[in-house]
């Protein structure tokens, strides 16, 4: 009782200048770039983003948080054509990049970062290129660490290592390259 009736003294005595410079000041912070995600995490800033993207019938929005070298990114895709929606998930501790999405279950994959980190899951080529630029619109933002660590519920297979023993086999046979 008392604290509401000192906000409602308090805000009745602020000017409204004041509170439109503090409104101004929030506004400015907000951030709107082509960048890639290799450009965020590289910033060093902690942040939420979003982002949306329609190419060839498929529309795709997502939310990114950002926080040191690791981020939470959600995805939903809709395809135009078939109307089916997909949500995928993408967390980065900065060691690993874990994804799953709603049609797999309790399973995803994991794969180490790579420096260049170029890793790809693309449908056109297999990868996911940290250097590719989206329009961004970012706002700062604190993200807590349990944020950032994939759940436990989801059971992860290690695709670079299912790689690397695929290409030992397939040199130990003769098949590689």
């Amino acid at each position: 009782m008392i604290l509401g009736l000192s906000l409602l003294i308090l805000g009745g005595c602020t000017k409204p200048a004041m509170v439109s410079n503090v409104v101004n000041k929030v506004e400015e912070k907000k951030e709107e770039a082509k960048k890639s995600i290799k450009d965020l995490v590289a910033s060093g800033v902690s942040q939420k983003c979003t982002w949306k993207s329609d190419t060839e019938g498929t529309t795709s929005e997502g939310q990114m948080w950002i926080s040191g070298k690791k981020f939470k990114q959600e995805i939903t895709t809709t395809s135009a054509a078939t109307k089916v929606e997909t949500k995928a998930m993408v967390i980065s501790d900065g060691a690993y990049t874990y994804m799953w999405n709603n049609e797999m279950g309790k399973k995803g994959i994991k794969m180490a970062i790579k420096d260049d980190q170029t890793q790809d899951y693309t449908a056109e080529n297999g990868k996911a290129d940290w250097n590719k630029e989206f329009q961004f619109e970012c706002n700062p933002s604190a993200v807590s660490e349990s944020e950032m660590a994939p759940p436990s519920d989801i059971e992860f297979q290690d695709l670079g290592a299912q790689l690397e023993q695929l290409q030992q086999l397939q040199k130990k046979y003769g098949q590689g390259e």
